[in-house]
């Protein structure tokens, strides 16, 4: 397509406007922010920080397309680094579009928190009383998109599963004749396409002057966090309920060092397997800010053993990596229908055990809006001595199962 050029100007005010003849765009019409991080100056943002792990929060511009900033967080379960451009200059208006867009991804898409949009000026984003914003909470991986006044929120859950070390395009547009009857409304956007509109309007912020805000917290360890033990492993973690973890479906148990002096080291998981049975796992920990991810699947985790105390804090998670038993007897395995997510992965049909012989793998798409309806032909594949199923919880939003 050729560029269209306007040798005498282009204005956007109307006749009795003093900028009416000025040959640009009114720069005072529209209130706009872009960053694309070729450059950062720390002084201009308010930056909170918690760095009870080793290390330290840094924020440093990376190579990548479009220009990026890299967050890091020092290593401890909570820890975490947000950041608020300085001065509150966007102001929700009823009848005047809002728009917002960012990209982003974060290394761990499960055992992290993190927000991304405009809000007040506070020390606790995640817990902002005021804003429209993107935000996903520790131990999941399902994006929302919160519209909050004076600490009532207005809530579009699991618009998005994000996925490790994967980018994400954002955006929300307010248009103010974009609802019903011609009343406003919020559109939402991933990766360039709407996914949700909110109509309701009720706790929109239309009392405070709003800022660009985001950042990271680091997640908790689901099992046992951010702890020296003697011996025995404190279960405390945010699955944690009695003394003891007992997950929907199995899981690989993970150990995360923060110290330089831990490198093999073991602690024994104690637990029971994907059929009740109990079960022990020795995992030989690594150096610091390492994560050494098992090979059992465990139903419930009721204690950790360290042969030796270990130097600095570690905490003990569930990885991604998850197993569950279909049915336990002789059945056949007739289709499944799969709603993919932004990561692609293998489902993995097992007989027998969750460590049995392979019976059929299916792959998922990397797309959150394709989904996979596959029907097994005649009778089904036959599974002798049960059907189990080994998979990501990245890699799909909903599944069902069908076997007879």
């Amino acid at each position: 397509m050729p560029t269209t050029h306007f040798r005498n100007g282009v204005s956007n005010q109307v006749a009795g406007n003093p900028l009416y003849d000025f040959p640009y765009l009114d720069p005072f019409k529209y209130v706009t922010y872009a960053n694309d991080f070729f450059t950062y100056h720390a002084d201009e943002w308010t930056i909170t920080t918690t760095e009870a792990g080793t290390g330290s929060a840094t924020e440093a511009l990376t190579s990548g397309a479009g220009g990026l900033l890299l967050i890091t967080n020092a290593a401890g379960d909570n820890d975490l680094d947000f950041l608020q451009l300085k001065g509150e200059a966007f102001t929700f208006s009823a009848g005047k579009n809002m728009f917002f867009k960012a990209r982003l991804k974060v290394s761990d898409a499960t055992q992290s928190d993190f927000v991304m949009g405009l809000g007040i000026t506070d020390t606790t984003p995640l817990d902002t009383t005021d804003g429209f914003y993107f935000i996903k909470a520790d131990g999941g991986t399902g994006l929302d998109f919160n519209i909050e006044k004076n600490n009532a929120v207005t809530a579009n859950e699991d618009i998005h599963v994000m996925a490790n070390d994967t980018f994400v395009t954002i955006a929300f547009h307010y248009d103010p004749n974009g609802g019903q009857d011609g009343a406003g409304a919020f559109k939402i956007f991933v990766d360039d396409a709407q996914v949700a509109s909110q109509l309701t309007l009720t706790n929109v912020t239309d009392d405070e002057d709003l800022t660009v805000s985001f950042g990271v917290q680091n997640g908790v360890a689901s099992i046992g966090a951010n702890q020296r033990p003697n011996t025995a492993l404190t279960i405390n973690g945010t699955d944690a309920d009695g003394g003891a973890v007992s997950f929907t479906n199995a899981r690989l148990v993970t150990v995360t060092t923060t110290g330089t002096g831990d490198a093999g080291k073991t602690i024994l998981i104690t637990g029971t397997d994907i059929d009740g049975a109990a079960q022990t796992e020795s995992l030989t920990m690594l150096g610091s800010a390492n994560t050494v991810t098992g090979t059992k699947y465990f139903k419930t985790v009721t204690a950790g053993a360290v042969n030796t105390q270990p130097a600095a804090n570690i905490s003990v998670g569930m990885a991604n990596n998850a197993a569950v038993a279909i049915y336990a007897g002789r059945a056949r395995l007739q289709g499944t229908y799969i709603v993919c997510s932004s990561a692609a992965g293998v489902l993995n049909f097992l007989t027998t055990s969750i460590t049995g012989d392979s019976q059929l793998k299916i792959g998922t798409v990397a797309s959150a809006t394709v989904s996979r309806d596959i029907t097994v032909p005649d009778e089904g594949i036959l599974f002798k001595d049960g059907i189990y199923l080994q998979y990501d919880v990245t890699t799909f939003s909903n599944m069902t199962i069908f076997h007879a």
